[in-house]
């Protein structure tokens, strides 16, 4: 997709209330691969409203927000239980082909 890029984002927040609604919030934004990282494919724009909102949602003493960027979708490879969920070994699909229960999109590598 021009235009669009890949990102981990990885959080340590340690008040209770505010881990959850980061973790609701990215969970709208992207896919959760572990407890606390979470896959986004986005733009410039989405990425700076994504970094905005993280920091309005967190404290800057207390957590950890990081995001790290990937090259493509070709540079992303995951396996176990965590993986069930988003890849079909009976379907050859590309990153966007499917969707979810809600209408959002899903990823799959194969």
């Amino acid at each position: 997709m021009a235009g669009k890029s890949w990102h981990l984002v990885a959080y340590d927040v340690s008040d209770k209330r505010r881990l959850q609604k980061v973790h609701r919030y990215l969970k709208q934004e992207g896919i959760a691969l572990q407890y606390s990282v979470f896959l986004i494919e986005v733009t410039k724009q989405e990425y700076a409203d994504i970094t905005d909102s993280l920091l309005n949602l967190t404290c800057r003493k207390e957590d950890d927000v990081r995001f790290y960027p990937c090259q493509s979708e070709d540079h992303i490879w995951m396996a176990g239980r965590a993986t069930d969920y988003w890849i079909r070994p009976d379907k050859k699909t590309k990153p966007g082909k499917q969707k979810n229960r809600e209408g959002k999109r899903l990823w799959f590598w194969q």
